[in-house]
C-alpha cells in the first residue's frame, strides 16, 4: 500500500494505492453504505470517505486495472 498527499494550487490531493484489482461488479457498489466483500457489519470505509469528501466540498474517485492495481483519490479545496 502506498499513501500520498500533495498540495496542488488551491486543492489538497490524497491518494491510496494498492496492487489489487476491483472487479466491475464491485466497482458499481464501492461507495454504497454497508457494502462489503468481507461480510456483515462492515462496509463503511469507502462510504465514509465519500461522505467526508462531499462534506468538505471535495471529490473522491478511483481507478483500477489488473495491470496497475487500484488508486483512490480524494481532492479537497484548501479554502
Amino acid at each position: 500500500i502506498t499513501i500520498g498527499c500533495k498540495v496542488d494550487g488551491e486543492k489538497i490531493n490524497y491518494w491510496v494505492h494498492n496492487p489489487g484489482f476491483i472487479p466491475q461488479n464491485i466497482q458499481l457498489q464501492i461507495f454504497n453504505r454497508s457494502f462489503s466483500t468481507k461480510g456483515h457489519g462492515r462496509g463503511l470505509g469507502t462510504y465514509s470517505m465519500k461522505l467526508l469528501s462531499s462534506f468538505l466540498k471535495g471529490t473522491v474517485t478511483f481507478t483500477t486495472s489488473e495491470e496497475n492495481g487500484t488508486t483512490f483519490n480524494v481532492t479537497i479545496p484548501i479554502s
